[in-house]
Formats: structure tokens, sequence, C-alpha cells
């Protein structure tokens, strides 16, 4: 039998082949999550209402503070109407994702939608009948 020298070194570059480890596949670095945690305060203002006019814009409303403590990306809204029948308290359950958009619902069928850009947050709130604009920075 009669054997090439490139037969054999085509043998020896396979039998060192395979006695090399595979090499590991490269792993990107890991990005951190994205967090907004912290304290954002501002204001509240009525920008709508439904039927009813000055009859529902003062029904409508409430505290001009705006205040939530955002943890683990998530915040808990409590929206008072003092001059509403029996001073109700609506509440928002508010979650961010990590591209900074807010987006929420209330457990009377309203939603809170906006964004958070450079530390500073910009929502609306569509409740019912009444609807507002949020605007608040991160402390």
């Amino acid at each position: 039998m009669h054997v090439t020298r490139s037969a054999i070194s085509a043998a020896m570059i396979l039998l060192v082949g395979a006695c090399t480890p595979p090499s590991q596949p490269m792993s990107s670095p890991s990005q951190p999550p994205v967090s907004f945690d912290g304290t954002y305060t501002g204001t509240v203002r009525v920008t709508g209402i439904g039927a009813g006019g000055d009859l529902v814009r003062n029904i409508c409303n409430t505290s001009p503070k705006f205040a939530v403590t955002v943890a683990n990306n998530a915040f808990i809204y409590a929206q008072p109407h003092p001059r509403y029948p029996g001073n109700p308290v609506v509440t928002y359950s508010v979650v961010i994702s990590p591209g900074g958009y807010v987006s929420g619902t209330s457990d009377r069928n309203g939603t809170f939608d906006g964004r958070i850009v450079d530390g500073s947050l910009t929502a609306t709130i569509n409740g019912s009948g009444c609807f507002y604009a949020v605007s608040a920075r991160r402390a």
C-alpha cells in the first residue's frame, strides 16, 4: 500500500484537530437590568372631562401633587377624588418596561400610560369620565 505525503498530512491535521478541545462560543457581555426605581414627584392635572361640564370637572378634581415610589420597575398610584360622592380613591397598578414605557390599569377600568426618559415621567390617566396629565421627576 502506497501512502502519499499529502494523505499523511491530512491525517495528521485530523488527529490534531480531534485532540483539541472544542472552542467555547463567544458570549456577549450581559447587560445589567434596566432600573427605573426611585421616588418620582410632580403634578397631576385634569385635562378633560366626559359629559356634564363644570359639575363633572368639579368631581374630577384631585390633589395636584403626584408622588410614587418605584420598586422593581413597578408602582401603585392611589388617586383620591375628594369631591366625588363617597370620596373614592382609584388605585392604579403600573409597570415599567425596560424601554421606559409605563402602563397600568385601575380597579375602576382606568388606564395609566406614559414613558420615563432621563428621569422624567410623563403620562396620561384615562379614568371613568375624567382625564389627567402627569409630569414628574425622579428625586
